[in-house]
């Protein structure tokens, strides 16, 4: 909406057309907030809503409105039996006037009372059409009632399934055909480790797809770039893990930080990518995009085979139980993707996947001490200060 409005003229109006309700009052709402952001004064004298019944027409101008206009916009409205739902000096429909009228905190009480999703969308969280809050679907899939044309109950079906699938095909035979006999200190921060960074890599990997799209074009060549990016660059990191000693058993703790590290300073990278690659043609921005995922699919490389060669010299046991809570946490995590996206917005979800990475960074200090025996306990790491990187 800002790139509208600064390449709208001074006597040009912007129309956008959405179905009647609900998607009327959100498009809206987006302009209000974008106009907010670029400090434009006066939003309420800039806008009007036209309606054929089903449809309406928001129309925004550079300048107000005047009299005259609106006028003008009445008579033609009578004459095409269309009807006028807001202009800036008649109150005609009270949701509208209360929303376009009321300034920011009266807007942000209207988003809150209202039974659907009615918060701005920007390229960060561009779910439009998603009628709901996470909260509102639970809400509604608890008491089995569907009625809302809403993405969360099958993506919450889908994630339980996930849970239960990935249990019964990856856990189970692993856990019964355990050696009872030795129990293994450290299995489970060695579990957690492993399941974190499945988690947090395919948390990281779709918010790259998501993000690239803007840049690319379209789901297939973001999706063929990224993955590309990120399989190659990432192989290369997990290649070079090898030259990481295997007697340090601290270095899971430093790859996982130096990962973490990366992907928080992704987020406002990934902001910033769009404005500053979309001038260019599709060659460029493809290798621009390559260049520009390459150093932190690098570092997402090193964490796993750091920690499984590690494994390798004190727990090998432990091995197929590392790849276990890795698969099953990246299955899961790439529906979970999907829900906290459309709920949080695209930076949360990154963020969230340098979380999974620091929390890794804690389960690799106690793993370091598998193999010293049933006393050892895990005492605060004290990180390296300049490690290599990290892995899936």
């Amino acid at each position: 909406m800002r790139d509208y409005w600064n390449r709208l003229s001074e006597e040009g109006v912007l129309a956008v057309n959405r179905p009647r309700g609900w998607k009327t009052l959100r498009l809206v709402n987006v302009f209000l907030a974008a106009l907010d952001e670029l400090g434009v004064e006066d939003a309420a004298g800039r806008l009007a809503v036209v309606t054929n019944g089903r449809w309406c027409d928001v129309l925004l101008r550079k300048r107000p409105f005047t009299p005259v206009e609106v006028e003008r916009l009445s008579a033609w409205a009578e004459e095409t039996a269309n009807g006028i739902l807001y202009d800036p000096f008649h109150g005609r429909d009270p949701g509208l006037d209360r929303l376009i009228r009321g300034g920011p905190a009266e807007r942000a009480r209207i988003v809150e009372e209202s039974e659907v999703d009615l918060r701005p969308v920007t390229d960060d969280a561009p779910y439009f059409f998603e009628p709901m809050t996470l909260g509102g679907a639970i809400a509604q899939l608890a008491v089995l009632d569907l009625k809302a044309h809403s993405g969360f109950p099958t993506l919450l079906i889908l994630l339980v399934q996930a849970v239960v699938l990935s249990a019964v095909f990856i856990l189970l035979p692993l856990w019964r055909g355990r050696d009872r006999r030795r129990p293994k200190p450290g299995k489970a921060p060695a579990l957690g480790y492993f399941a974190l960074l499945g988690l947090g890599f395919i948390l990281a990997e779709i918010v790259f797809i998501q993000k690239y799209m803007i840049v690319l074009g379209g789901p297939v060549y973001a999706m063929s770039v990224t993955l590309f990016s990120i399989l190659v660059f990432s192989g290369f990191g997990a290649l070079a893990a090898r030259w990481i000693p295997p007697a340090r058993s601290r270095a899971p703790v430093g790859v996982a930080v130096v990962v973490a590290a990366a992907l928080a300073m992704s987020v406002p990278l990934m902001n910033r990518i769009p404005s500053l690659l979309l001038e260019h043609g599709l060659g460029a921005r493809v290798a621009l995009s390559i260049l520009s995922l390459a150093p932190v699919s690098f570092a997402l490389g090193l964490p796993f085979p750091t920690g499984v060669r590690l494994l390798a010299r004190r727990a090998p046991e432990l091995i197929p139980w590392a790849w276990a809570a890795n698969a099953c946490l990246t299955v899961v995590g790439s529906v979970l993707a999907a829900i906290l996206s459309i709920e949080w917005g695209f930076s949360r979800v990154l963020l969230l996947a340098a979380a999974c990475y620091g929390a890794a960074a804690v389960c690799g200090a106690c793993m370091g001490r598998i193999g010293e025996g049933p006393g050892a306990t895990c005492a605060p790491a004290q990180l390296p200060g300049a490690s290599s990187s990290a892995r899936l």
